[in-house]
């Protein structure tokens, strides 16, 4: 299996198994009452210097980069209301105000003032940002650096085909190497968050049409149902982008990982927090069977493992083996206990 594929495929596990152990951040869903689902985590830490609601320029456009994303309208007494959803990829004005307010459910954010589709909403500072146009990923390996000096690279990576919103002040500046992004991933460690950070531009795909088509490509990698999942997939191979190839590998990756999720509800899985060491050099499975399975990464010998949830699988021949769910740094999967010490 190709290194890109394997890159967005660790991600979409976590999108469908919503591995939180090592969540930093908070995110929200509305249920039939309008509020929002906490998650473990804290959102307070962006891992970027946030702006002042004064350093950004009202009236200016921005992307809202998370799927889903939570828009609030303001009550009598200050409080934000959960009111509707944006989509990935939305376009949005800001009306020139930011501020930190509590949410209804007593929860105190950062909110920027918006203009959604002739309509005003607030929207937390985690998923928009003013002053930014729509882009994703499009290198194999494309390193997150903490400022637009070669010497700054980080040890995170930013998936193939993620969606980004890239600052429109970075954009044929002169500077040839950078372009600077904000995001919201959970595949990386240190914060989810992502505010005025770079990577390389020449990794980066601004092309409209294949844009449109990843849009749906993301929205589809997050989708349960079969019929709809295949549907938005080919929605994104009738553009026709320079990525339909791409997108059908994609498609049917999607429906293994389905498959894999239903592996996974049918067995018991245990939460733990245990540290271990790689004996070996080891691959980290998609699911803990040898068999069906693929390798999401792999790590080596006395490489340190964080486990966060222990399965015990009880083979054909009426062996019971225990597993664990590792992870070291954005490398994560599942392996045998026989293989860590």
């Amino acid at each position: 299996m190709s290194k890109f594929f394997t890159k967005l495929l660790v991600l979409c596990m976590a999108v469908f198994l919503c591995f939180s152990s090592c969540s930093k951040d908070k995110t929200e869903e509305p249920v039939a009452t309008g509020e929002p689902v906490e998650v473990e985590g804290d959102m307070d830490d962006t891992g970027a210097d946030a702006k002042s609601g004064d350093a950004y320029v009202k009236g200016e456009e921005g992307v809202i980069y998370v799927n889903k994303a939570s828009l609030y309208t303001e009550t009598d007494d200050g409080q934000m209301k959960w009111a509707a959803e944006a989509s990935i990829g939305d376009i949005a004005v800001y009306l020139g105000e930011k501020k930190e307010a509590k949410r209804t459910d007593g929860q105190k954010r950062m909110f920027f003032h918006i203009q959604l589709k002739e309509k005003e909403f607030w929207i937390q500072d985690y998923c928009y940002e003013p002053g930014t146009v729509p882009a994703f990923i499009a290198g194999d390996e494309t390193i997150l650096y903490k400022s637009d000096s070669l010497t700054a690279a980080s040890d995170e990576i930013i998936p193939k085909y993620f969606f980004v919103a890239v600052y429109k002040d970075s954009i044929n500046t002169g500077h040839y190497k950078f372009v600077k992004i904000a995001c919201y991933c959970p595949e990386l460690v240190y914060s989810w968050v992502v505010k005025e950070k770079f990577v390389k531009a020449e990794l980066v795909e601004f092309d409209k049409t294949s844009i449109e088509a990843m849009l749906l490509v993301n929205v589809a990698m997050e989708s349960k149902n079969e019929t709809i999942r295949n549907e938005l997939f080919q929605n994104a191979i009738e553009l026709n982008s320079k990525y339909s190839d791409d997108i059908a590998g994609l498609q049917n990756l999607a429906n293994v990982i389905e498959n894999e999720n239903e592996f996974l509800s049918k067995i018991k899985i245990e939460k733990i927090k245990e540290k271990f060491t790689a004996s070996q050099d080891i691959e980290l499975l998609s699911i803990p069977a040898l068999n069906e399975s693929r390798v999401l990464a792999s790590v080596k010998a006395d490489t340190a493992l964080a486990a966060s949830k222990k399965a015990s699988i009880t083979s054909d021949g009426g062996e019971t083996e225990d597993w664990y769910f590792v992870q070291n740094k954005q490398s994560k999967g599942w392996i045998q206990s026989t293989l860590v010490k």
